[in-house]
């Protein structure tokens, strides 16, 4: 994050913050006092630790399909950027907002309003590419170095800030914080320009690594300055954070001419994920019908067109519509029947019709073919749950949660499972990993004791969970 914006947030978090909302947030000291520097273990345990209250406080997304998505892009970006460590933490946040991050100890958030703005998958890669760039480079512990030599608050207390926007209602603050310290966070200003730099060039050389179009970047900055010109004061929450000038536009459009990168073909995938937020954020199936009807009716182009149908098949499945959902998803299925989102989508309609033994069945034979999707995964153990198969539905979580420990989603269904199928210990073990997840210790807390209470004579069962309260003990004692 840039060092001006997170300046902001810090004093706005001094300003307007109650005593409580401080005495929640503990992050990490950094640094060693004297110099400054943060080492990458540090920026690990900050970035685990930010993301845990973020949790807390943010309205998050767990849809698999568009999890499954945005993991496997950010995953390939990483391996074609800089970063020496290409692990991620990812975390979708519910807001039709254009806006990402990237924090220390390689956390990347992104808005889902994110897929509404950004006109192609090109344009979004370029997001995600110009936050790695700030990752690889190390923003933050350069930040820190330079905040803390003019006696400038830590970025960990600049990062708790943010903390406290997550809960909503921030824009106006930062843009009263700005307008009455402008002089104060002039040289920090000056220091944030040249990260933006920095992050712009690595994520361009990334997008070429990939294979993409570099001028999809200065695209995708044209259609933030667009949004900001014609939205009023609520401009894209991604320029409070990354001031964005015409200079930087124009600097992107230089460096894209000297590469000869081929035009890309449309992604259908990114425009099925687009019409998944599109009917998220509508009001209701009907207005989602209409928009996606309207939409088929005046494009050509066939990957929108398709995207589209499917958002029909999506707003009619939701209607319970469920004919009018089969016809159109029939269409897709003539045009790629192995296509793993269409075929989600069939299984979906059997699910919600009551065909539960023909939906799981089906997700079975996908999961066979597509082993460790995590689509697949969640939407196969929902199926289970339906048909009162809560002990094959945990079994399926429980080995889903090996592979993604770190995604409170799955935790949140294996409780569940493990309730309907009896055991006890499952349950509070679960929900123990939820709470650490989402940042809630103290009920994190109470649910590992309540399974070390139940597990006493299993001496297996008992260390795992003296090593998880050890490890809860130690969350708690990160401190500012």
């Amino acid at each position: 994050m840039l060092t001006r914006t997170l300046t902001l947030l810090i004093s706005l978090m001094i300003a307007a913050a109650t005593q409580a909302d401080l005495e929640h947030i503990k992050l990490p000291s950094l640094g060693d006092g004297v110099s400054g520097i943060i080492s990458k273990q540090q920026e690990k345990i900050l970035g685990d630790a930010w993301l845990r209250m973020y949790r807390a406080r943010a309205q998050t997304v767990s849809d698999p399909i568009i999890v499954e998505y945005t993991e496997n892009l950010v995953r390939r970006m990483s391996n074609f950027s800089e970063l020496e460590d290409k692990s991620f933490q990812l975390v979708i946040v519910d807001s039709p907002a254009i806006n990402a991050f990237a924090v220390p100890g390689g956390v990347m958030g992104i808005n889902n309003g994110l897929f509404i703005h950004a006109p192609g998958e090109q344009e979004f890669a370029s997001v995600v590419a110009h936050e790695l760039g700030h990752l690889s480079q190390r923003h933050f512990a350069r930040g820190v170095e330079n905040s803390q030599a003019r006696s400038v608050p830590t970025m960990a207390g600049m990062l708790a800030g943010m903390l406290i926007l997550a809960a909503g209602g921030g824009d106006a603050g930062v843009a009263t914080i700005a307008a009455t310290q402008a002089a104060a966070a002039e040289s920090q200003l000056a220091h944030s320009r040249l990260h933006e730099i920095e992050a712009d060039r690595a994520g361009m050389d990334t997008l070429i690594r990939a294979g993409m179009e570099p001028l999809a970047m200065a695209r995708m900055f044209e259609t933030m300055l667009d949004a900001k010109r014609f939205s009023g004061r609520n401009f894209p929450e991604f320029l409070l954070t990354h001031p964005l000038t015409e200079r930087r536009v124009s600097d992107a459009k230089t460096r894209a001419r000297n590469y000869t990168v081929k035009a890309q073909e449309k992604s259908l995938d990114y425009f099925l994920m687009q019409a998944r937020v599109k009917m998220h954020f509508a009001h209701s199936p009907g207005e989602a019908i209409a928009i996606f009807k309207a939409e088929m009716a005046n494009t050509l182009d066939p990957v929108e067109h398709n995207a589209n149908r499917y958002g029909l098949v999506l707003a009619y499945t939701e209607s319970r519509q469920f004919d009018l959902a089969q016809q159109q998803l029939d269409k897709l299925l003539q045009q790629d029947n192995l296509k793993l989102i269409y075929q989600l989508a069939q299984a979906d309609i059997y699910s919600r019709s009551g065909q539960h033994e023909r939906a799981a069945h089906y997700l079975e034979n996908m999961l066979m073919i597509t082993p460790n999707s995590h689509a697949v995964t969640m939407a196969l153990a929902q199926s289970y749950l339906q048909l009162g198969y809560a002990k094959q539905a945990a079994n399926l979580l429980e080995q889903h949660s090996r592979i993604k420990p770190n995604n409170p989603a799955i935790w949140y269904e294996l409780a569940e499972a493990k309730g309907l199928a009896g055991d006890i210990l499952g349950v509070h073990t679960a929900r123990g990993e939820y709470f650490l997840l989402t940042g809630i210790l103290d009920e994190a807390g109470r649910q590992l004791n309540y399974a070390l209470n139940i597990a006493r004579g299993d001496f297996m069962e008992t260390a795992k969970l003296e090593q998880r309260l050890r490890y809860l003990e130690e969350l708690r004692n990160i401190k500012l």
